[in-house]
């Protein structure tokens, strides 16, 4: 996660922000149902 702040602090525009954070929460999101199905 600590990738998505440093993506954030170096765009400066809002909606890339935006978009960045949502891709992030889907890919954890996804990771946690990968574990949750196959653990």
């Amino acid at each position: 996660m600590k990738m998505v702040v440093v993506l954030l602090a170096l765009s400066n525009n809002s909606l890339l922000a935006v978009v960045v954070e949502g891709a992030a929460e889907f890919l954890c999101f996804l990771w946690l149902a990968y574990k949750l199905i196959f653990a």
